[in-house]
């Protein structure tokens, strides 16, 4: 097993929350795993090129690229590579003491952070940064707990491009945010129907719906602000100040607001470009190496993204790898 990292776990030990330490006890399950003598790790191995992967291919039987979608999802929108708009993969390393992102997160005076997206991740980053010191006990890291004591008036903007319905998180996410952060708010500018549940809507999205509308509109102490109907057009800055960034929206109805912050964290997901090490690697190998290389989980194009697929596909490939070499009909 081969891990750019120093130790192994991936998502479960770099992509979970800091204050959900229950999910990455899940890591201890696989304690037995790495005492077995006929398993090999190797740590602080990161395989930066294609023509490495392929050379180490060359000396197995089997290869499994296990190593995630690759890069976050853009928003294709002038300006997201500016100053201050970060991933939510930086978000993540920081707050689990990878200190990737440190230097943006270890500013002062943060008091409007933009994160755009409404899915499990979004809401994660809003709870973490709101989330009072005085009960950090739950597991929440010592470099989150320090940015909210140097940030203690920072207030939170979730900005989503769909309405409640379409909200990517489940509505425990949503239940544990709110039940963290009292003064949640909706902005004051949505259309007249946002809130109203329609029959062709789940029963998730009429609960996502029902909670949404049941938070008060948008005043001057809401800490964390859910913003519907807004659609990324531009991050800009106005002026010479630093502390005038803005992200240029387009509402609904058309109309251009500007949404200013110190601070922006894009949590719209991952994917697999067609330029990843995967795609690479069976460009260069030969007919006979492609069939023994293996994509498991979210390092497969197309994959859905969920945790349920990505343990079918590694089952599958280990069914794959298991199974006894074909005999052809000649007997050979």
């Amino acid at each position: 097993m081969i891990e750019r990292f120093k130790y192994p776990g991936g998502l479960l030990r770099f992509g979970v929350a800091s204050d959900h330490p229950e999910v990455r006890s899940i890591l201890r399950g696989f304690d037995g795993i790495f005492e077995d003598p006929r398993l090999t790790f190797a740590g602080n191995s990161p395989l930066r090129t294609a023509e490495e992967l392929l050379k180490l291919a060359e000396k197995y039987a089997w290869v499994g690229l296990a190593c995630g979608a690759e890069r976050p999802r853009r928003l294709g929108v002038k300006g997201e590579e500016n100053e201050g708009v970060l991933e939510a993969p930086d978000f993540y390393f920081w707050a689990n003491g990878a200190r990737k992102g440190e230097s943006n997160f270890s500013r002062q005076n943060v008091k409007n952070l933009l994160v755009v997206g409404t899915g499990n991740v979004a809401l994660d980053i809003a709870r973490l940064i709101l989330t009072p010191p005085s009960i950090s006990a739950g597991g929440l890291g010592q470099t989150v707990v320090d940015f909210a004591q140097r940030n203690p008036e920072v207030r939170v903007r979730v900005v989503a491009r769909r309405g409640p319905a379409d909200a990517a998180c489940t509505s425990a996410a949503l239940r544990e945010l709110l039940a963290r952060v009292g003064d949640a708010a909706v902005a004051g500018d949505l259309p007249p129907d946002a809130f109203t549940a329609k029959p062709t809507h789940s029963r998730v999205q009429k609960k996502l719906v029902g909670m949404f509308g049941g938070l008060a509109v948008e005043g001057p102490k809401a800490r964390l602000v859910f913003d519907f109907f807004k659609t990324p057009v531009e991050f800009c800055t106005q002026g010479s100040e630093e502390t005038a960034r803005v992200l240029v929206t387009k509402t609904a109805d058309g109309r251009l607001t500007n949404l200013p912050f110190d601070l922006c964290v894009k949590a719209t997901g991952l994917e697999n470009s067609s330029g990843s090490l995967s795609a690479q690697l069976r460009a260069l190998a030969p007919p006979p190496l492609k069939e023994r290389i293996l994509e498991v989980g979210w390092a497969r194009p197309r994959a859905s993204g969920t945790i349920d697929d990505a343990f079918r596909s590694s089952e599958e490939v280990a069914a794959m790898i298991g199974a006894p070499p074909k005999v052809d009909q000649a007997g050979g």
